[in-house]
């Protein structure tokens, strides 16, 4: 997992970890950010064989009504994409409210 520190993403594109969970974030705005998300989503699962794709998830954070309705891949698997999740004990929602807590 340290050698995801030092994967090369594209302009924007972040990772955060904390113990065994990773975040993969990216503003995105058209289908070319989709792309390089993509593609960076590509390049980390070579570094690791651990990813579980069943266990990942896609969520559009956003206060626009109309949001992107992205296909996104891990492993060749679609990752279903969640209005909300649980992370370290904090629910976060898409539309950036605190009602599930």
């Amino acid at each position: 997992m340290n050698d995801l520190v030092n994967v090369s993403l594209s302009q924007g594109c972040e990772i955060v970890m904390f113990g065994d969970d990773i975040l993969m974030f990216k503003p995105t705005t058209a289908d070319e950010d989709l792309a390089s998300f993509q593609a960076d989503i590509d390049h980390t699962e070579c570094l690791l064989t651990i990813y579980a794709p069943q266990k990942t998830k896609l969520m559009i954070l956003s206060h626009n009504r109309h949001k992107l309705q992205p296909i996104l891949f891990l492993n060749g698997t679609v990752l279903e994409q969640v209005t909300h999740f649980k992370y370290l004990g904090i629910w976060v929602s898409d539309d950036l409210t605190w009602n599930m807590q």
